[in-house]
């Protein structure tokens, strides 16, 4: 999963309004952006696989960022990051972040081929496998994007300006993304060339979400 993971950071800002857009994209990919850095100084693996699933060809063993007992613990990471670039937030702010990074490993169970550790190992892996049904996988997120874009709209804060352009901008890049496979699929040739790719759209869209919700001093 890639944009429905973002459209749950998107969905959160409804959960607590005074959280920046931004924060709440980077935390829904903080288990994303740690392995992509794992798997490029070799702690984690990335195997390019051809065929491996419908979707996508990611073979991936990723016991530190996506085991189910790593969860809350980068759940508490993500929360004192936020907690050191605000020292002001509130509780159900930096609750709001954490349940943001917890949220991912559930998203990918729906997603994923049984690969999801339960613990720091390779004998207890799960998931749903909907990688092998792109249509579903497709719909789902497009689903969740149109839902979580309901919900921002609604929970509009006074307290930050929106750039509508940038906004527009990343709606559009997020479902083309959706129908991605269908159109244009996209190949990786290795390992690290898929690593640097995702850690730079991780990084990117976030970067987006600060310049399309500015907080009003």
């Amino acid at each position: 999963m890639f944009i429905g993971h973002f459209a749950a950071g998107i969905a959160f800002k409804g959960v607590d309004r005074q959280v920046p857009l931004w924060a709440l994209l980077v935390a829904v990919q903080l288990v994303d952006i740690a392995t992509m850095i794992f798997v490029l100084i070799g702690i984690e693996r990335l195997d390019i696989v051809p065929g491996f699933t419908k979707y996508n060809d990611f073979d991936m063993f990723m016991p530190f960022t996506h085991s189910l007992v790593m969860t809350p613990v980068w759940a508490a990471i993500g929360a004192a990051l936020y907690w050191l670039y605000d020292r002001q937030a509130s509780r159900a702010a930096l609750l709001t972040i954490a349940a943001a990074v917890a949220c991912h490993w559930f998203l990918d169970l729906i997603v994923h081929v049984p690969d999801l550790p339960i613990l720091l190992s390779e004998d207890w892996k799960v998931g749903f496998g909907l990688w092998n049904m792109p249509l579903v996988t497709v719909l789902i997120e497009a689903s969740m994007l149109t839902l979580a874009l309901l919900i921002y709209r609604r929970s509009r804060d006074p307290r930050f300006a929106i750039n509508r352009i940038i906004l527009g901008a990343i709606c559009v890049i997020f479902y083309l993304f959706v129908i991605q496979p269908f159109i244009m699929p996209l190949p990786v040739a290795n390992t690290q060339e898929a690593a640097i790719t995702g850690l730079a759209a991780f990084l990117i869209v976030p970067l987006m979400g600060y310049f399309a919700e500015r907080r009003l001093r």
